[in-house]
């Protein structure tokens, strides 16, 4: 059997493994994984309100949970040959998509949610600088494949 130094040794090392894939922590980063976690546990809150938890509900938000930080370590991939900062305005794309979906799911709560802030959060998602544009233009979004 392992120690615990052992152990702790090897979490450390995968974690640091991990972070590097993702470009390293920076505050972009742990902003991202801050409002990951909320939208989950505010998903979780309101399904748990509603007597409508579903396991494959969950799994499935893990997926695309897992997925962002897929995401997240192709564009900084993409950044080590091309430097183009798309680890970045990924990061800050794939961040604004999940405050969104943190605000309405405390708008469905029913707090007061500014519409000011939620206008600037949906512009900076239209502007052409935080969208990930390819050739033909705009984003490539799940719901247009």
């Amino acid at each position: 059997m392992r120690s615990v130094s052992e152990v702790h040794r090897l979490l450390s090392a995968a974690a640091a493994f991990v972070v590097g894939l993702l470009g390293g922590s920076d505050a972009l980063l742990k902003a991202l994984v801050t409002l990951m976690v909320l939208d989950f546990v505010l998903g979780f809150g309101l399904a748990w309100r509603r007597r409508d938890l579903s396991s494959q509900v969950m799994a499935d938000a893990l997926w695309r949970k897992l997925s962002v930080f897929v995401a997240v370590a192709v564009a900084h991939a993409v950044d080590q040959m091309a430097a183009i900062g798309a680890r970045n305005l990924t990061v800050g794309y794939l961040g604004i998509k999940e405050a969104l979906s943190c605000l309405e799911h405390i708008r469905t709560m029913g707090v007061a949610v500014p519409t000011w802030l939620v206008g600037r959060l949906r512009g900076a998602l239209d502007e052409g600088s935080l969208k990930g544009e390819h050739a033909e233009g705009g984003a490539v979004d799940a719901e247009q494949r």
